[in-house]
């Protein structure tokens, strides 16, 4: 019980981090891309 509980937080931590980076390198492109516009 105690295991799978650990393991569903990591599994968590874990998504969100990688949701987190995805939206660091959205937001990298979008304003390269707004910089390469103007």
């Amino acid at each position: 019980m105690g295991t799978d509980l650990f393991l569903a937080q990591q599994r968590a931590k874990t998504s969100h981090m990688s949701e987190k980076a995805e939206v660091n390198s959205t937001h990298r492109l979008l304003s390269r891309t707004a910089w390469w516009n103007e």
